[in-house]
């Protein structure tokens, strides 16, 4: 998942999320870095557009990212045993403007807008997601 837009100067950025699962084969290939599989697609990707560069790079584990929940004010246990990518949706799903507390609480009913009239998608990553598309066009 990711985003794009513009920064203040007119130049564009996009904002790219990925998972890896951290396998035998991934550590066979480069045991320093986990992370070469998926940096190695990304710098084929960017083989396409010459003039893009990668211009920050973070790993996050289960862990970093059950924190940066904490950090919000989510209680872990409110998203125990939510796997790393439904963690990482949440976290783009932000982005839009919902907090990750309502994200959460929108999880556990199948609906980011509870009370509010919408065409619900019986997901509330569908709906957070639907709901921003639908304010860009």
């Amino acid at each position: 998942g990711g985003f794009a837009g513009y920064y203040g100067n007119g130049e564009p950025f996009l904002f790219v999320l990925q998972q890896a699962t951290l396998s035998a084969h991934a550590l066979r290939r480069d045991a320093n870095d986990p992370h070469a599989v998926i940096r190695d697609s990304l710098d084929r990707a960017l083989e396409f557009n010459p003039g893009a560069e990668v211009s920050a790079e973070l790993h996050w584990t289960r862990e970093t990212l059950v924190d940066a929940y904490m950090s919000r004010d989510v209680a872990a246990p409110a998203i125990e045993g939510w796997p790393v990518a439904t963690l990482l949706r949440g976290l783009l799903a932000e982005c839009t403007s919902i907090t990750l507390e309502d994200i959460v609480s929108g999880y556990r009913v199948g609906c980011a807008f509870p009370g509010i009239t919408h065409a619900c998608c019986g997901d509330v990553f569908d709906d957070v997601f639907t709901q921003w598309a639908q304010l860009r066009t």
